[in-house]
């Protein structure tokens, strides 16, 4: 019951401060008189953390400019020249927003300099509307990415600008990509058809990182510890691995690392797994169920597991091996072989 207790307790705090967390969405446009460019110009503040930074100045207007850029990365550097909590808070919206100088009080006027447009960031790109074959190669990466340029770090070899600035024009373009998605390193087979002759083939290597707002760690994370809400932090990040970084506080609070992991290095979920409730070797409580009867027996776990997972044990008694799965500290019920299902799950 203590145990329980303290879970429970664990539990609770979690769920609130995931709750109570406080939002920035960056717009995509925005009119200010200036000369100075506050956060809450700018975005959509969400909860009490995020309004309290109504005031907080995020740009400003060079003389004679008509428009200025705010983007999340300096959204991000001036909430952490702050030292303002990133770990209760969501940065998210546009990558860039172009904010226009307006010639007026904005409550007096609605005259503004014109804002460049901008194109939406997850907007489908036309692969035939690309008039040269580094248009055609970014589209292609955007496919795979799944994301818009924008939110993209895209860079070529230095040999490859020649074939990125060949004009498109009557040619029939096929472009094969070496890998099945991006970010990543990803060479790329082009071919060029005059007609239905082959005329020309390419060859070209894009090294594609994908913007997060991801946990970073604050401190190295030995093998086998457990991570806790003051050991990371979220920052704006470029990540070049295949795999997915963590992008919540509960995606890394309370679970253990599988290796070690660098002061500042990205969490990826791939680092972590669950923490264990029963360890090689221990005595564990078994239950068994058969119609309304419960029947309980001790068993040795041949090996580690977290909650729900399938774990094999040794009867001590009938030196039996059995399925059993975690059901807490020390605990588990057998699974039905048959069914693949623990005994007393509802159908």
């Amino acid at each position: 019951m203590p145990i329980l207790g303290v879970f429970g307790v664990l539990v609770v705090h979690l769920n609130v401060s995931v709750a109570n967390a406080a939002s920035v969405t960056l717009s995509d446009q925005a009119g200010v008189a200036g000369p100075q460019v506050t956060l809450a110009q700018v975005a959509m503040l969400e909860g009490d953390e995020a309004t309290a930074l109504s005031d907080i100045v995020v740009g400003v207007f060079a003389k004679d400019a008509g428009a200025l850029k705010v983007t999340l990365a300096d959204v991000e550097r001036v909430l952490r020249e702050r030292q303002i909590n990133r770990v209760t808070m969501t940065l998210r919206g546009f990558a860039t927003c172009t904010v226009a100088r307006l010639r007026e009080d904005p409550a007096k006027s609605r005259a503004a300099e014109p804002a460049e447009a901008l194109s939406n960031p997850y907007q489908p790109v036309d692969l035939a509307s690309a008039l040269t074959l580094g248009e055609r190669v970014v589209a292609m990466i955007e496919a795979l990415a799944g994301v818009g340029r924008d939110e993209l770090k895209i860079t070529f070899g230095p040999g490859d600008q020649a074939v990125r600035d060949t004009p498109v024009g009557d040619l029939s373009v096929e472009i094969e990509p070496g890998a099945k998605a991006a970010p990543g390193r990803v060479p790329f087979t082009i071919r060029l058809y005059q007609g239905q002759a082959l005329a020309t083939t390419h060859r070209v290597t894009a090294d594609v990182s994908r913007r997060w707002t991801a946990m970073v760690l604050k401190r190295t994370i030995a093998r086998g510890d457990v991570i806790a809400a003051g050991d990371i932090e979220a920052r704006l990040v470029y990540v070049q691995s295949a795999g997915r970084p963590a992008t919540e506080l509960e995606q890394v609070v309370g679970n253990v690392a599988k290796g070690v992991l660098r002061s500042g290095a990205v969490v990826m979920l791939d680092d972590l797994h669950p923490p264990l409730m029963v360890h090689r070797h221990d005595t564990l409580t078994i239950r068994a169920f058969a119609g309304n009867m419960v029947v309980a027996v001790a068993a040795r776990a041949l090996e580690d597991g977290a909650k729900d997972q399938v774990i094999q044990v040794r009867n001590e008694q009938s030196r039996q091996t059995l399925a059993v799965r975690v059901t807490g500290p020390r605990e588990a019920v057998m699974v039905d072989q048959a069914k693949g299902t623990a005994q007393g799950d509802k159908p």
